[in-house]
């Protein structure tokens, strides 16, 4: 998933002019993709790592601003 999420940001990360709101926001919109992707969707991972997943995002899932996002 990691490399995904990096893959999507790397044509604005190389481009000078792009703002950060404008990398906040494609890094935001890349998420379901990358999650969802085979090969590396969170639907292949093993219970254990699933729920490690979980728990170490389960802030940032549930922050102000990603529910309006």
């Amino acid at each position: 998933m990691r490399r995904c999420l990096q893959g999507a940001l790397v044509s604005l990360v190389i481009d000078p002019s792009q703002r950060c709101a404008a990398l906040e926001d494609a890094a935001y919109a890349s998420h379901a993709g990358c999650y969802t992707t085979p090969g590396s969707s969170v639907c292949g991972l093993a219970p254990a790592d699933l729920a490690a997943l979980t728990r170490s995002r389960t802030p940032c899932m549930l922050s102000h601003e990603v529910f309006h996002r």
